[in-house]
């Protein structure tokens, strides 16, 4: 072998130690599932991506209007209150009672075109009652299934959704962290 080809050859595998690792990085890369890249979340709940304005300030509920503004806000919404329904209105109501300090940061709203066969003036005197029509906003959202908790940050964006048999446990600590970290609200 000549001089020029072994210089030749010195340069092309100087070339390869340093390229070569790119180039099997970027094809590792590129042919791989990615599911074990994806952000480790803590939540319960369904995050939704981003999350979506409810436009809801000023509907009409049975106790005045309703804004969504400047309190999270637990949204039970189902299109017939039956037992799945009354379930989710006693757990937030629990879960609201249990954040105690933060109890005013929380409220609830209740979404149905039919009411349940309870009085909630009296069983759920903090809750706020409308009819899906009143919101402009509800119906451009549509999680998965038609009954299901929404949980709207205090900027008035639905951010995360429970189905109606969540767990107390779940919610509530979903909730705690929010509050614990939340600037709004």
């Amino acid at each position: 072998m000549d001089s020029k080809t072994r210089q030749r050859l010195k340069l092309i595998l100087l070339f390869a130690l340093f390229a070569g690792p790119l180039l099997l990085a970027w094809l590792w890369y590129t042919n791989i599932d990615h599911a074990w890249l994806q952000p480790k979340t803590v939540n319960k709940g369904t995050l939704i991506q981003p999350p979506r304005p409810l436009t809801v300030d000023g509907a009409p509920t049975r106790s005045g209007t309703l804004s969504l503004k400047g309190k999270w806000t637990l949204v039970v919404a189902a299109s017939d209150c039956a037992q799945d329904c009354k379930r989710s209105l006693y757990v937030t109501r629990q879960v609201r009672i249990a954040l105690g300090k933060d109890l005013e940061r929380v409220q609830r709203l209740l979404v149905t075109r039919r009411l349940p066969d309870i009085d909630l003036t009296k069983t759920q005197p903090d809750l706020a009652v409308a009819a899906p029509d009143a919101f402009p906003g509800f119906k451009e959202f549509t999680p998965p299934g038609p009954d299901h908790l929404l949980l709207v940050d205090p900027l008035g964006n639905v951010m995360m959704y429970y189905p109606l048999r969540v767990e107390p446990k779940d919610l509530h600590d979903d909730l705690k962290r929010l509050l614990r970290y939340s600037q709004t609200g």
